[in-house]
């Protein structure tokens, strides 16, 4: 069994500072106007507790998937809520959507390709600090309630750790406040592997 401490929680709101301005100053590209983040809120805790935090209704979350590998095994995924996916893609489509569930294909490509963006800021920022070698696959969406979506992330893994990192943010575009959640699951060896190089 390993313990969780300050120096490692210390070190994964760093990978969230790093991955939140970058996935801001990304968007801002994207949707050509200021994009502001907050400060994230990081935590460690259990698998079903993560559920539970974002656990809202069918048609209203839509889930980017992307898989890592190499010196990490497993996946980051990023929970979109509706109201921010209709201004993620607004610029681009000029719809808004009513049910992500019944999201057409052109939107979900769209959407896919944002959440690729964002959620690389994040892998990108975990790979710097800690010096590993973090590939990711291509992305895919899945449109359905939160617990289907990270249930079948976890369902690939061989054996899936217990603990997951939850990254909770919110953008600021145009005055208005929109949140995310970026969840990282990992094989438990390779989640014993990043809190023993957090806590070098």
């Amino acid at each position: 069994m390993f313990e969780i401490s300050e120096v490692h929680l210390d070190a994964l709101k760093e990978v969230g500072n790093i991955g939140s301005g970058n996935a801001a100053t990304a968007l801002s590209s994207m949707l050509n106007c200021m994009v502001n983040v907050t400060v994230p809120d990081v935590k460690i805790i259990d698998y079903e507790e993560a559920i539970k935090l974002i656990t809202v209704e069918k048609g209203e979350t839509a889930g980017i998937v992307i898989d890592v590998d190499v010196d990490l095994k497993g996946s980051m995924t990023t929970i979109f809520h509706r109201y921010f996916v209709n201004e993620l893609l607004k610029p681009f489509l000029g719809i808004e959507i009513d049910n992500l569930s019944t999201m057409e294909p052109m939107a979900a490509s769209a959407l896919c390709e944002i959440g690729n963006i964002t959620t690389a800021s994040y892998v990108n920022a975990l790979a710097k600090l800690t010096s590993l070698t973090i590939d990711i696959r291509p992305p895919h969406i899945m449109l359905d309630e939160v617990h289907n979506i990270l249930d079948a992330g976890s369902e690939k893994m061989t054996e899936p750790g217990d603990k997951v990192v939850l990254i909770d943010e919110h953008f600021v575009i145009k005055n208005v406040e929109f949140q995310s959640s970026m969840i990282l699951m990992l094989e438990m060896e390779s989640f014993k592997f990043l809190i023993k190089t957090l806590g070098l």
